[in-house]
């Protein structure tokens, strides 16, 4: 929602200021992984990726201080079919994660 508010800019600002505190707790929460819940991957690491991703693309000064966030959007990008579609040529014609018409389409 924050991507389309008409008030984007100022509201992002506000976010900025809130995100380092709950990346520190998703962090913790993450610990040495190198997944959610530990060593096995599950469809909860692909609903995190995808969030942090998202996360990472609006914010990611704030992501890279999150040193267990990084370990964990690595590992998952490491991930044999995950690394081949992240270095598909249709992942890299074009990454929008919102509607082009927000006011953060994520290009």
């Amino acid at each position: 929602q924050l991507c389309n508010d008409p008030e984007f800019e100022a509201e992002k600002a506000d976010y900025l200021t809130k995100l380092d505190k709950k990346l520190a707790v998703f962090d913790a929460f993450l610990g040495e992984g190198p997944f959610v819940l530990g060593k096995k991957l599950t469809y909860v690491d692909f609903l995190a990726y995808e969030y942090l991703d998202q996360v990472k693309a609006l914010a990611p000064q704030n992501v890279g201080n999150a040193r267990n966030v990084v370990k964990f959007l690595e590992n998952f990008e490491k991930l044999p079919t995950m690394a081949k579609f992240f270095n598909s040529e249709e992942r890299k014609a074009g990454k929008y994660i919102n509607s082009p018409f927000s006011k953060f389409p994520g290009k």
